[in-house]
């Protein structure tokens, strides 16, 4: 019984180090990303910015994404409406529409 409780106990504590290390691998994915969009390195990325990152990156269907969409993408994660896009709005979850 001991050994099976502490089997279990090992289980978890594997899933739950293997789901913060998935975490963790995340941020500095979307951190290089910002940096290589970031062209004067202000923390900011303006609209400009993110319009040539965007270019050439794929949807999931595998087509170009359109200049329509790119601008879509840049309002809703520009949060705040200020005309850049911080660090924290860039990394920020997208909401699902209901």
């Amino acid at each position: 019984m001991k050994v099976n409780l502490l089997k279990l106990g090992i289980l978890a504590l594997g899933l739950f180090v293997f789901t913060q290390v998935s975490a963790q691998e995340q941020k500095p994915k979307k951190k290089a990303i910002f940096a290589k969009f970031d062209a004067n390195s202000d923390g900011f990325l303006d609209k400009t910015e993110f319009v040539l990152g965007m270019k050439g990156r794929k949807n999931k269907k595998g087509d170009e994404i359109g200049a329509k969409r790119i601008d879509k993408i840049f309002a809703v994660k520009d949060s705040n409406a200020d005309g850049k896009i911080s660090m924290d709005e860039f990394k920020a979850k997208r909401k699902k529409k209901k």
